[in-house]
């Protein structure tokens, strides 16, 4: 069978991945209090961030897509103020992936 169309979502038309984003790292915000401690706007932006820039180095063949998440989340919690002990940047990839 021949693929006649293909379509391409650029920008949260057919998935909202921003509605999406915004429920798991509220849901984050919940579960792991470091990151409930800051602005939720200000933790989007700074996931948003940390997102296209990691991105950029898994394009590059730098780092996995795994790698980069833990190390999103890693950062996030740093910025939000935490210590390598308030929470595992593996166990909040976790959680917000199943959110």
């Amino acid at each position: 069978m021949a693929i006649t169309a293909v379509l391409f979502d650029l920008d949260d038309t057919l998935f909202d991945h921003s509605a999406c984003t915004r429920a798991a790292l509220a849901d984050l915000r919940v579960r792991f209090a470091i990151l409930g401690r800051a602005p939720a706007a200000l933790v989007e932006a700074e996931h948003r961030s940390l997102l296209e820039a990691l991105h950029l180095r898994v394009l590059a063949g730098q780092l996995t897509v795994d790698d980069a998440r833990n190390e999103r989340f890693r950062r996030l919690l740093a910025f939000a103020g935490g210590t390598p002990d308030a929470a595992s940047p593996i166990d909040v990839a976790a959680a917000y992936r199943a959110a």
